[in-house]
């Protein structure tokens, strides 16, 4: 079944049979190893941030389970983060150089690339040292899926609900926060937050009223603008510390500047979008979030009941 949480079922057990299908499918998918290096990361991170957002659903009864998963998560996607970063980096120079105007500054943008590209470390489809990486990142989804096959938290969808509740006012306190202090860290907790309650919109999505489905495709496109920010956040820091390497060309200085300037000028389009989406998307207090997020949730489960009834009657 999907990354979704039927709303006849009890809550707890959903939430801990959705984890656990998707750290297993995620660490069968990381032993294929005729799939991209970059692929299985990717796959291997997204995994872990979904599963982490769910379990913050069922946090408040399981608080002890909930800290040790979430920690374990949380470190199993931070063993990958360098190699992921690495090729991030490459990624978001390959986008500026399609958005950078004139055949000067285009050179210059990929001498800075070429420059980058010697420099970082990108883990290639036959690393080693990535390839063990990834086995211990696999054995990880694997301990953490057998230990919830045993766990059976008991709480109710108001509870799952509240949780909820609790997520979206980090996430648009975190945009506020954001707006004020107009720093890199405060727009990185932005998307942290964002991210966590866009993968539990999408797990509750079978409250679909549309008010719900807007607010899950907002998120989603949040989520997206300020990924693309911290990428070239963290891609401006790289470029910078190569600008103060000495002896260097006039062409690669020359690079480095232009690379900066339309980092620059990309990453301030991306935070005054993201500024105003986010406006949108949280322009609702939490209690009219929850409310219709409760209705919703009542209709599927209404729906489901039906469903059920005609098919025995059939």
């Amino acid at each position: 079944m999907a990354f979704k949480l039927h709303p006849k079922r009890d809550p707890g057990r959903e939430i801990a049979r959705v984890v656990q299908v998707l750290l297993g499918r995620t660490a069968r998918k990381l032993s294929r190893l005729d799939t991209p290096v970059t692929e299985r990361i990717h796959c291997a991170r997204t995994a872990c941030k979904r599963a982490r957002a769910a379990l913050k659903l069922a946090a408040s009864p399981q608080k002890k389970l909930f800290r040790r998963e979430n920690l374990w998560l949380r470190d199993t996607a931070r063993a990958l983060a360098r190699a992921r970063d690495a090729d991030a980096h490459l990624t978001s120079i390959d986008a500026l150089l399609k958005r950078t105007r004139g055949p000067l500054n285009r050179r210059a943008v990929a001498v800075a690339r070429e420059a980058l590209a010697t420099r970082i470390q990108i883990a290639g489809a036959n690393s080693p040292a990535l390839e063990h990486q990834l086995t211990q990142a696999t054995a990880r989804l694997q301990k953490s899926g057998e230990r919830l096959a045993a766990w059976r938290p008991e709480f109710d969808c108001a509870a799952m609900g509240r949780n909820f509740g609790r997520g979206y006012v980090r996430a648009r306190a975190a945009g506020i926060a954001a707006r004020r202090e107009k720093t890199a860290e405060a727009f990185h907790q932005w998307r942290k937050a964002t991210k966590t309650c866009a993968h539990q919109s999408r797990l509750l999505r079978a409250a679909a009223t549309p008010m719900l489905k807007k607010l899950r495709a907002n998120l989603d496109q949040l989520g997206k603008q300020l990924g693309d920010e911290h990428d070239l956040t963290i891609l401006r820091e790289q470029v910078e510390k190569l600008s103060r390497l000495p002896r260097r060309d006039p062409l690669e200085e020359k690079g480095m500047r232009t690379a900066l300037g339309v980092i620059d000028a990309r990453r301030e389009a991306l935070r005054t979008s993201a500024l105003a989406l986010g406006r949108r998307t949280f322009a609702r207090r939490k209690r009219r979030v929850m409310s219709e997020l409760k209705k919703g949730w009542r209709r599927a489960q209404d729906g489901s009941a039906r469903k059920a009834g005609e098919g025995e009657g059939g």
